[in-house]
């Protein structure tokens, strides 16, 4: 009996997170992402990763910040960003880890070709929840959506 009262009050005392508060988190890290592209910093959103933040675009894997921002520095030397907007599809949040499937629009100038190209991605995301109350993304999985 002891152990189930116990139980009880100790999960009554849990901190709950709500889909709400997570939603803001999440649009705040994303704001941050699109300032970043639009304002020629993208390099400074391998910040946004935790220390061995994974993420996987376009078959290639990168393990790690300098490995992120590797390969961010590739892609910003191939494009000039016009726009980049995120949309929060879906939410799943638990103590540690919030998970995302998010819709991104990239409007870009091909430097090569001068190009003007608009792309749709799908991306699953999982933030770590930091804590300073924070987010970090530790896993990002993006793939490019054809019409």
């Amino acid at each position: 009996m002891t152990i189930i009262v116990i139980l009880i009050f100790s999960s009554a005392c849990q901190k709950k997170y709500s889909v709400t508060g997570d939603e803001k988190l999440i649009e705040q890290l994303n704001k941050k992402w699109n300032e970043n592209v639009l304002s020629g910093h993208r390099l400074d959103n391998a910040e946004l990763f935790t220390d061995d933040g994974i993420r996987i675009e376009g078959g290639k894997i990168c393990s790690g910040k300098d490995s992120i921002r590797f390969f961010l520095s590739s892609q910003t030397t191939q494009r000039q960003y016009i726009q980049q907007e995120n949309k929060t599809q879906k939410i799943w949040s638990s103590k540690d880890f919030i998970t995302a499937e998010i819709i991104q629009k990239q409007v870009f100038i091909q430097n090569q070709t001068g190009d003007t190209i608009t792309k749709r991605n799908a991306a699953v995301v999982i933030f770590k929840r930091q804590i300073d109350g924070t987010l970090k993304i530790a896993y990002q999985l993006k793939s490019e959506l054809k019409d």
